[in-house]
């Protein structure tokens, strides 16, 4: 019987190129250009080139990069949702998780928690209605917000009730910005139906030395007694005890 030779090859590719042509009626299809060589038994050469159309994987691509990007705006939007006061553009209390971890808790720098709370806010609402108070919960915002660092950290707990964690400072530059704030509060009213509402703030402070580590519950429950201090002896004022 006679041996039959076998046969054997190697492809070797040379070139990839992509190309958009264009159809008699105008229509752009993407193709894919691929030149190679191939040898046969070593002996036989050969110069192949093949077109791929891949107009139909290049827009299911496109397609996927446009819903990859939306997702991410979503995500995005709901982290916000999830973190943030929809009323005041403040964080809401998840955010103080965060603060204990990277502020309470660092042992190279000092920390305060500012609890702040709008003085007899129920009977502005109770007089004037909630739509006041909503312009005057977004007002307070704003205006403590011009008092912060990039770095500082600003929560509306629920209610009439905010929160300013800080990190850096000495207990007398913090008693210091505290008062600002007070007086800044104090000296913009808003007017609302034509007339001036006058609002005030109590400030309540936790100050966390060089050295030392706290829980936010801790801290919180320390500000609040202060607070509790500053409302009880005349309101508008600022306290900071042990």
């Amino acid at each position: 019987m006679r041996a039959v030779a076998q046969l054997s090859y190697k492809i070797i590719l040379l070139s990839e190129s992509t190309k958009t042509i264009f159809e008699k009626n105008g229509n752009a299809r993407e193709t894919i250009t691929r030149k190679s060589r191939l040898e046969i038994n070593t002996d036989e050469h050969y110069l192949v080139g093949v077109m791929h159309d891949i107009t139909d994987v290049t827009r299911a691509n496109e397609q996927l990069t446009k819903s990859e990007a939306v997702l991410q705006l979503q995500a995005i939007e709901l982290t916000k949702h999830a973190t943030t006061d929809s009323l005041t553009s403040c964080f809401n209390r998840r955010k103080l998780d965060e603060c204990e971890e990277q502020m309470l808790k660092e042992k190279s720098q000092t920390a305060a928690v500012l609890m702040l709370d709008i003085d007899k806010f129920k009977t502005i609402n109770d007089n004037y209605g909630h739509d006041c108070g909503d312009i005057i919960l977004r007002h307070f915002a704003d205006v403590v917000r011009t008092t912060l660092n990039n770095s500082d950290v600003f929560v509306r707990l629920g209610g009439e009730e905010f929160v300013v964690v800080t990190q850096g400072m000495t207990e007398e530059a913090i008693i210091k910005r505290a008062n600002e704030i007070r007086l800044l509060i104090e000296n913009s009213p808003i007017i609302y139906t034509g007339s001036t509402r006058n609002i005030t703030v109590s400030i309540g402070i936790f100050y966390k030395p060089v050295g030392k580590s706290q829980s936010m519950s801790s801290a919180l429950r320390t500000a609040d007694r202060n607070l509790y201090e500053a409302k009880s002896t005349g309101r508008n004022r600022v306290v900071l005890a042990a």
